[in-house]
C-alpha cells in the first residue's frame, strides 16, 4: 500500500479491533452458516486466492470453512513483511464491507505466532464452535479465563490455548 499525505497512520490494535468488529457483525448476519459462507466468498476471490496460499492448503485438509483464527492468523505471520500484512488486511476489509481502509498500521507489539498449524483446515463443527466462542468472548466480553474454552480449544485442530488467546483482545475479556 503506497503512502500518501491523507494516509492516517493507526496502531494495529485499532485496526484488529475493527476486523473483529466486523467479524462479529458477520457472525450476527450468518451465525452457524459463518465458516462455509465465509468460505465460499472466499472461494469466489480470484486474487484472494492466488495470495493466500493458506486457503488453497484448506482443500488439502477437506476443510469448507474459514473461521476468525484463519482471518487474524493469516496477517500475522512472524515472517511476514509489512506490505503483505497490510495488504492482507486491505483484502480483508474489503470482503468483509465492500472498501478498502487508507491507513498505514504501526504493527510494532502486535502478535506475530508461527501460523501454519494455526491456519490448517478444521472440521465444520469446531469452526462453528470458534465462531461463538469468539462472538462470546469478543461482543459480549465474557471472559476467556471464566469460560471453558481451554477445554474446548484441545479438540480443535491446529490450536492450543496460547495460539488463540494471542488472537483475542485483552481490552474486551
Amino acid at each position: 500500500m503506497a503512502k500518501n499525505k491523507d494516509t492516517k497512520q493507526k496502531d494495529w490494535s485499532i485496526i484488529y479491533s475493527e476486523i473483529a468488529d466486523l467479524l462479529a457483525e458477520f457472525y450476527e448476519d450468518n451465525r452457524d452458516s459463518s465458516p462455509q459462507l465465509l468460505y465460499k466468498i472466499l472461494s469466489e476471490d480470484s486474487m484472494f486466492i492466488k495470495k493466500q496460499k493458506w486457503f488453497i492448503n484448506l482443500k488439502t485438509y477437506k476443510s469448507s470453512g474459514v473461521d476468525p483464527v484463519h482471518v487474524f492468523a493469516s496477517f500475522n505471520n512472524g515472517k511476514q513483511r509489512k506490505e503483505s500484512k497490510l495488504e492482507i488486511i486491505q483484502d480483508w476489509f474489503s470482503i468483509l464491507t465492500g472498501s478498502g481502509i487508507d491507513n498505514d498500521i504501526i504493527f510494532e507489539g502486535g502478535p506475530s505466532p508461527f501460523t501454519v498449524r494455526i491456519l490448517s483446515g478444521r472440521n465444520t463443527d469446531d469452526q462453528i464452535e470458534i465462531w461463538e466462542e469468539f462472538y462470546n468472548i469478543y461482543k459480549d466480553k465474557s471472559s476467556v479465563f471464566n469460560s471453558n474454552l481451554d477445554m474446548k480449544v484441545k479438540k480443535w485442530y491446529g490450536l492450543s490455548f496460547t495460539s488463540i488467546t494471542i488472537f483475542l483482545f485483552l481490552d474486551r475479556l
